[in-house]
């Protein structure tokens, strides 16, 4: 679908130009160009969608981390996390809840890391997998470094895009 659709663009932006212009040499260009935007627009916003998820996780660790200290079960938490956690990942941990029901709790994460495909929710997924079925009583000194580590991950890639961006526009 996206390569019909890349290739759409790009026959329309090069048919567009050559009724506009009338030169070939650059309606070829600009159908280049056509073809190329899809995959611009779609990067961008899937990488904006994967830093959400990121920062979200995060968020959803340390509210994840607190609401077992304070003595609620994983689902209790994540049923919190589903009305109250980042706004970007409700629907996911709403899902989850549900999910959690008709497939247990090891099922539902494992399907919840499966559609996020982010390695913090495969690293999370899996602590709260091996904590229900081992009966870990480690699991928010887990979480508290899981989330520790990614808040330090995260600065760095923001350091990384900062840097990377001052440096397109020096160029």
């Amino acid at each position: 679908d996206f390569a019909l659709f890349s290739l759409a663009a790009g026959l329309a932006t090069a048919t567009l130009a050559e009724l506009i212009l009338g030169w070939p040499v650059v309606a070829l260009v600009a159908g280049g160009a056509g073809l190329l935007l899809p995959a611009l627009y779609y990067g961008r916003r899937a990488e904006a969608r994967r830093a959400a998820i990121q920062h979200g996780l995060t968020a959803a660790i340390v509210q994840l981390r607190d609401a077992i200290r304070a003595g609620l079960s994983p689902q209790e938490a994540f049923d919190g996390l589903a009305r109250h956690g980042p706004e970007p990942l409700r629907r996911d941990f709403a899902r989850l809840v549900g999910e959690s029901r008709l497939l247990g709790p090891a099922g539902a994460l494992g399907a919840w890391r499966d559609r996020l495909a982010d390695p913090l929710a495969d690293q999370v997924a899996t602590a709260l997998i091996l904590s229900e079925a081992l009966g870990g009583t480690n699991l928010t000194t887990v979480l508290d470094e899981l989330a520790e580590k990614t808040r330090a991950e995260l600065a760095v890639q923001n350091e990384l895009r900062a840097y990377q961006s001052r440096t397109t526009a020096q160029a």
